[in-house]
């Protein structure tokens, strides 16, 4: 269902993300997920599932090595109703543990919590669409 109002409010919300990852603030990255949340990697038919302390201490561990932490989303598709949206993305990153930046489709839920989006799950795929593209 198009929604203007709701549609800032999701393209505001993976901003929020990407502005969150870019500035390494985990606090507020964190602050973005509903409780439970997963993270899903995927790249050349293998995934990665992370959540709670395991992807706090990935993305600590990660920043560290890295010293950077690039991240830019632009949103292709917005689809929601009442409190459920579902959202696909074409991003660049360092994808949590990838050297350098990659692209990545991002697919992601998204729960409304009184007057906040937020993410309930996140899927990152690196691999084969792109490639094509290429």
């Amino acid at each position: 269902m198009k929604n203007g109002k709701a549609d800032a409010e999701l393209k505001a919300a993976l901003g929020e993300f990407a502005a969150a990852y870019q500035e390494k603030r985990l606090d507020k990255l964190m602050s973005l997920m509903a409780p439970g949340t997963e993270i899903v990697l995927s790249h050349g038919g293998e995934q990665r599932r992370l959540a709670g302390a395991q992807l706090r201490a990935h993305l600590e561990k990660r920043w560290a090595e890295a010293g950077s932490a690039k991240a830019t989303v632009e949103a292709k598709e917005l689809s929601h109703m009442g409190s459920l949206a579902l959202v696909s993305a074409d991003t660049t990153m360092d994808l949590l543990g990838a050297k350098g930046e990659k692209h990545a489709q991002l697919t992601a839920g998204l729960e409304r919590f009184g007057n906040k989006w937020l993410f309930s799950q996140l899927h990152f795929s690196q691999g084969e669409a792109r490639k094509a593209e290429k």
